[in-house]
């Protein structure tokens, strides 16, 4: 019988993203990623291997490894889930070009999605 170490390695922290999830990202990709990310860490004699935080890769957002999802998903006044026009509407801005669609869109009485996201497109260095 194999002896348990007195002390169990682990690690934390961020991974980077596979070039091949970035490149073709999708569920079964994320899925795979993360088979590959604790294989590759048991190989290694890692006890307890870890994800590196892929749970949170958006396959919506792969530019930015659902960081900014992840953080405004459970703010109040941030709408997540968007429409086709307002994809359409982000894509045609070229400073925007790297992200395929808005990560989120403020809303509330106080302000207007519309005024908002034009102000911020404005906004940007070109």
């Amino acid at each position: 019988m194999t002896k348990k170490p007195q002390i169990m390695t682990t690690t934390v922290g961020s991974y980077p993203v596979p070039d091949w999830l970035a490149a073709l990202p999708s569920e079964q990709a994320v899925l795979d990623a993360t088979s590959v990310v604790f294989n590759l860490q048991r190989r290694a004699g890692i006890d307890l291997p870890t994800d590196g935080e892929l749970y949170r890769f958006d396959v919506n957002h792969p530019d930015t490894n659902g960081m900014i999802e992840y953080f405004i998903g459970p703010m109040e006044g941030i709408q997540t889930r968007l429409g086709r026009s307002v994809g359409e509407e982000f894509c045609r801005h070229a400073p925007m070009s790297f992200r395929r669609k808005p990560a989120g869109v403020v809303t509330g009485h106080w302000a207007r999605a519309d005024s908002i996201y034009s102000a911020t497109v404005n906004a940007l260095p070109v």
